[in-house]
């Protein structure tokens, strides 16, 4: 089930955050800008997340920016959304055991 769960969010951050941020921004500015601006929004939508508060949405901008980076590298979900997915896996068997 968590890895189900963890699927399922990987799929749609990467979709929503790094995909359609670049569909959205290819034309007006360079990869970069594009990179860094989908990054931040991905780590504010974080704000109140697992981790939350500003810790979350650093330690998720630095997320995002790997994720960015194995997708403009290969051009594709090959390696972003498995490290998305091993991402989600970690804090939610985190949370899992500490809650236990």
């Amino acid at each position: 089930m968590f890895l189900l769960g963890a699927l399922v969010n990987a799929a749609a951050e990467e979709f929503l955050y790094r995909h359609a941020t670049a569909a959205a921004l290819r034309g007006v500015t360079a990869t970069v800008p594009a990179v860094l601006l989908g990054s931040v929004v991905f780590g504010l939508g974080h704000l109140t997340g697992n981790p939350g508060g500003v810790v979350g949405v650093g330690y998720t901008v630095v997320f995002g920016l790997v994720c960015a980076a194995a997708m403009v590298r290969v051009r594709g979900v090959a390696w972003n959304l498995p490290i998305h997915v091993a991402g989600d896996l970690g804090v939610v068997l985190t949370a899992a055991l500490l809650t236990t």
